[in-house]
């Protein structure tokens, strides 16, 4: 209770060492740091992400790629070619991305004109990998003959190049730097820039893959965040006014609200918590707990809706620290039920879930201490006149209640039960992170003009780890058998999908390009050649 006592009487310094706390609070903000990745929905220590990180470090991330997709009715053609070869060494500039794969990087098998000469061209020869799109002979390439080849290679189709053959995609792998949240605008900004020349030559352009998506779907946060939180101010507000008639209480529990939210944010980043997708629901609860506090102190100081008057107990400071001295025990408990209820959320497997948790008990504890620093001193200065007492109208319910307690609690229990059995059958699980968007966002509407054109544009990756006894020979070449079985594997795949499958590609298609290149026919042999 000092602190109300110094607060109501001084409040000028109360007020003073409140503000002076925010302010050095509010200086800590720029240093909150933003992670919208999906890696927080995910305990680092279960096995699966371990697993996840693990392949991540071998093999690379899957979801450091930007994917650029172009479309138009030249692209097979040597100036549409051209500039996809351009485009590619635009989007290669920047210091963030550590390489671009494209039409114009994918390699295609060809026969050694050599060994052509020497024994014939039915003659298996040694291979050549050279780039589908030879820059420094661009005007010798027949765009058909080039568009037939890559529509026929499995590793292509649906991944660099469309069924019509009028899209491609270009992909940019990022490096580690460019993988970083901070570095995400610059990043994007540079890829609008390579591509703004070919949009201004009629080229339609998408540019997806996860670090667009998360970039998109931040923005859609803080555009929600900046048009909701006013919003529930003015909600807020308005249920103030109705409830005590008197601007005096909607400035008091803004302040509260405000206070409290920046110390929370400020204890964030003290705390080197990021902001998550879950954060921007944290002004809303900071809110709501705040003026909780708020509404139970004006309650207790006599402010009513009926009479519309303004019965603070201000006759002396004396009232107003009994007042608060009463409502100090309740509000006591009241954050403690709240911030543990929060804190809870520490039992579960979740990162982000966690510290969810652990922000939102800040944000009540920070709302109580706003509530016995600003309350009391706000409350002292604004001395409203003191009318005589007038005593509220009693509600008609208060009464019944008491008399047919056992109604209430089978009524309340019922209105709890009996929606809970009917729904809870109905529940269903849903693992999906951007599809809550609107259809018509930017976000749905190309992921849609993606899966059109390409099939589908949701990768699912299996790693199969051959068993020492099936692969004979160390590490060297892959036996026939398993590439065959591969192939099979691949097909069960398709089959069994029910057409969620767009396709499939594996080793077993690269083995097959090298084949063809070679002149050995469209199959694998099934046993090794002599």
């Amino acid at each position: 209770m000092w602190l109300v006592r110094w607060s109501v009487r001084y409040p000028r310094g109360a007020l003073a060492a409140v503000g002076a706390v925010t302010v050095a609070a509010a200086a800590l903000l720029p240093s909150l740091q933003f992670d919208f990745g999906l890696d927080g929905l995910a305990s680092p220590e279960d096995p699966v992400s371990i697993r996840y990180r693990e392949l991540g470090e071998r093999y690379g991330r899957d979801d450091r790629s930007v994917f650029v997709f172009l479309t138009h009715d030249r692209l097979f053609s040597r100036e549409g070619l051209l500039d996809v070869v351009r485009l590619g060494d635009r989007l290669a500039a920047s210091p963030l991305v550590e390489e671009v794969t494209s039409l114009a990087t994918a390699p295609l098998v060809e026969r050694d004109p050599v060994v052509d000469l020497l024994y014939g061209s039915r003659r298996l020869g040694a291979p050549r990998l050279l780039p589908a799109i030879d820059r420094e002979a661009i005007e010798s390439i027949d765009p058909a003959e080039l568009r037939r080849r890559l529509l026929a290679e499995p590793l292509y189709r649906r991944r660099l190049l469309s069924d019509d053959a009028r899209t491609t995609a270009l992909i940019a792998r990022l490096n580690e730097a460019g993988a970083q949240d901070q570095n995400r605008d610059p990043l994007l900004a540079h890829v609008r820039r390579a591509v703004a020349p070919l949009e201004a030559t009629g080229w339609s352009v998408l540019i997806s893959g996860s670090p667009a998506v998360r970039h998109s779907y931040a923005r859609l946060l803080r555009e929600d965040f900046l048009r909701l939180t006013p919003l529930a101010l003015l909600v807020l507000a308005a249920a103030l006014l109705l409830m005590f008639r008197h601007w005096s209480a909607v400035l008091l529990t803004f302040a509260i609200v405000s206070t409290a939210l920046v110390w929370t944010l400020a204890a964030m980043a003290l705390l080197g918590w990021k902001v998550t997708l879950l954060t921007p629901s944290l002004p809303v609860i900071v809110m709501v707990l705040g003026s909780s506090d708020a509404i139970h102190v004006l309650a207790r100081l006599g402010v009513t809706a009926i009479e519309d008057r303004k019965r603070a107990a201000t006759d002396g400071s004396g009232n107003l620290e009994q007042t608060f001295r009463a409502l100090t025990p309740a509000l006591r408990l009241t954050t403690a039920t709240t911030a543990a209820g929060f804190l809870a959320l520490a039992a579960t497997s979740i990162p982000m879930l966690r510290q969810f948790g652990g922000s939102a008990a800040l944000g009540a504890l920070g709302a109580f201490a706003a509530t016995l620093t600003l309350g009391p001193a706000l409350l002292t200065l604004r001395r409203p006149r003191s009318r005589p007492p007038q005593h509220p109208a009693r509600p008609r319910l208060d009464p019944w209640i008491v008399r047919h307690p056992g109604r209430v609690i089978a009524g309340m229990l019922a209105c709890a039960l009996l929606p809970a059995a009917c729904g809870l059958p109905l529940a269903r699980v849903e693992s999906r992170v951007v599809d809550d968007v609107a259809r018509d966002h930017p976000i749905a509407a190309h992921r849609r003009a993606v899966e059109d054109a390409m099939g589908g544009n949701l990768p699912m990756t299996f790693l199969i780890h051959p068993r020492p006894a099936v692969r004979a020979g160390g590490e060297g070449p892959v036996p026939l058998r398993l590439l065959h079985a591969l192939s099979d594997f691949q097909q069960r795949l398709q089959h069994d999908s029910h057409g969620y499958l767009s396709s499939a590609v594996s080793a077993f298609d690269l083995y097959s390009m090298f084949w063809r290149g070679l002149g050995g026919g469209s199959e694998l042999p099934e046993t090794p050649l002599d």
